[in-house]
C-alpha cells in the first residue's frame, strides 16, 4: 500500500502539491542556493549525499549548528573535542539561501539518538592515547549510553529535569528542533521535510530548484543507511507503557506542532511542512 502511494505521487507531479505547502515551489524559485539546518538523527547524511550529487544546485554544506545562543557543544554525533561551535547565520551565503531542516517522529528520533554509533577507529589510535579517546567519547549523542546503560533509564532521564544531561545537548531535551529557532523565537527554516517521506520530500526539492522531474526520479534508487546500533526498525518495540506514560507529557509540544503520535507516526501524509508560524525561544524554552 505504501509503495503504491509513493509510486503514484512520483509519477504525477500535480499530486505532489497536495502534500506540500502552497508556496513551496514559488519559494524555491526565489533562491539560487540551498543550506541544510542539520538536526541530528533525522536523515541528514542522506540529504547531503543527494544534494552533493545534484551538481546544478548550489548546495551550501553545513554541519550541526544552531540559529541561537544555545549552542551545541560538543558536536552531537562525532564527539570530536575542540571542534568549533557552528552558528548558522555566520555561514557565507546563509542569508540568501533556501533554508531546509528535516524533522522526525520524536519517539523514533529518541531511539536513534540513544543508539547512535560513534565511529572512532581504535586500531589507528596509539595505545597511550586510547584512554584519552575513551574520555573524549563521553560526549555527543551515542556516548550518552555511558551514563544511561539502558534505553529505559535514558528515557526517564530525558523526562526528568533533575537528571544529569550533557549541558551542550540540553536543547534537545527542551524541544527537539530547537536548532532552527533564533533567540527571539523566529524559525529560520523555510521548510521542514519529514524523515518518514524523505525521498519524496527531496524529490520535490530537486524539482523546485530546477531539476527536471523525470531526471529527479533517480532519488528513489538512493539507499538510506541508519547509523544507529539498533536491531529493529520498529521504534515501538523499544518502549514500555511506563515509558510512554512519562513521554506523553514530555513530548506534548513536539507531537502537537510537528503532528506525530506514538502508534501511527505522522498524523498526515504531508511530507513537507512549514513551521514559520511557530514561535519558540530556545533561551526561555517557551512557545508563544
Amino acid at each position: 500500500m505504501k509503495n503504491d502511494f509513493l509510486s503514484e505521487l512520483s509519477e504525477n507531479v500535480e499530486l505532489l502539491k497536495e502534500h506540500i505547502p502552497n508556496n513551496f515551489f514559488q519559494k524555491c524559485l526565489e533562491h539560487e542556493s540551498l543550506i541544510h539546518l542539520h538536526i541530528p538523527k533525522t536523515g541528514g547524511t542522506f540529504f547531503k549525499d543527494v544534494f552533493n550529487q545534484a551538481l546544478s544546485i548550489n548546495f551550501i554544506e553545513a554541519g550541526h549548528g544552531t540559529c541561537n545562543k544555545l549552542h551545541l557543544f560538543p558536536d552531537p554525533t562525532d564527539a570530536i573535542p575542540g571542534k568549533k561551535i557552528l552558528y548558522y547565520p555566520d555561514i557565507e551565503g546563509y542569508k540568501n539561501a533556501l533554508k531546509i531542516a528535516i524533522i522526525r517522529n520524536p519517539y523514533d528520533w529518541l531511539v536513534s539518538f540513544y543508539y547512535h554509533e560513534v565511529t572512532n577507529d581504535n586500531d589507528l589510535v596509539p595505545e597511550h592515547l586510547k584512554e584519552i579517546l575513551e574520555l573524549n567519547n563521553i560526549r555527543g549523542v551515542g556516548s550518552i549510553r555511558k551514563f544511561y546503560k539502558t534505553f529505559e533509564d535514558f528515557i526517564f532521564a530525558y523526562c526528568d529535569p533533575s537528571a544529569y544531561w550533557p549541558d551542550g545537548l540540553k536543547g534537545f531535551k527542551n524541544f527537539i528542533p530547537f536548532q532552527i529557532f533564533d533567540d527571539k523565537g523566529t524559525c529560520h527554516a523555510d521548510f521542514c521535510l519529514r524523515n518518514e517521506f524523505l525521498n519524496l520530500a527531496c524529490y520535490c526539492l530537486l524539482i523546485g530548484l530546477g531539476v527536471d522531474h523525470k531526471r529527479a526520479r533517480w532519488i528513489f534508487d538512493q539507499e538510506r543507511i541508519n547509523t544507529s546500533a539498533r536491531l529493529t526498525s520498529d521504534y515501538r518495540k523499544f518502549y514500555t507503557q511506563k515509558m510512554l506514560d512519562v513521554l506523553t507529557i514530555k513530548l506534548k509540544r513536539e507531537n502537537k506542532f510537528l503532528m506525530y503520535d506514538f502508534e501511527t507516526g505522522p498524523l498526515d501524509k504531508n511530507f513537507i511542512i512549514d513551521l514559520k508560524n511557530l514561535n519558540y525561544s530556545p533561551i526561555s524554552n517557551k512557545i508563544s
